[in-house]
C-alpha cells in the first residue's frame, strides 16, 4: 500500500497483539462474564491498545505524497486524540476494577 511505509512492520506486532487480546477477551466473556473479570479484561485490552497507539505515534509508519494537504499533521492529531481517549478509558476501567475488587467479600 502506498500509504504505509516500510516502518509498518515495526508496529504490526503490537497492533496484532491488540486485536488478538480483544478477541481472546471477548471469547472468554462469552463463557464467563462476571463484572470484575469484564473490568480486568477491558483494562488489559485497553492498555495493550494504548501501547500500540503510542508505538504508532512514535514510529509513524505512514507515507503521504499529497502536497496540498498536510495529512501527516491530521493523522498525528487523530492518533494523539485516540491516545488521550484510550488513556481515559484505561483510567475508568482501572477505577471500575478497583470498585469491584473492594465489593468482593
Amino acid at each position: 500500500m502506498p500509504l504505509l511505509s516500510p516502518d509498518t512492520l515495526r508496529v504490526l506486532p503490537l497492533v496484532n497483539l491488540s486485536l488478538i487480546a480483544a478477541l481472546i477477551a471477548s471469547t472468554i466473556f462469552l463463557a464467563h462474564d462476571p463484572r470484575w473479570m469484564r473490568s480486568a479484561g477491558d483494562l488489559a485490552t485497553t492498555l495493550i491498545s494504548l501501547t500500540a497507539l503510542a508505538q504508532i505515534l512514535r514510529i509513524f509508519p505512514f507515507a503521504f505524497d499529497d502536497p496540498t494537504v498536510d495529512w501527516a499533521l491530521i493523522v498525528r492529531t487523530v492518533v494523539i486524540v485516540a491516545i488521550a481517549l484510550t488513556a481515559i478509558a484505561a483510567a475508568v476501567h482501572l477505577v471500575t476494577l478497583l470498585r469491584h475488587a473492594a465489593q468482593r467479600p
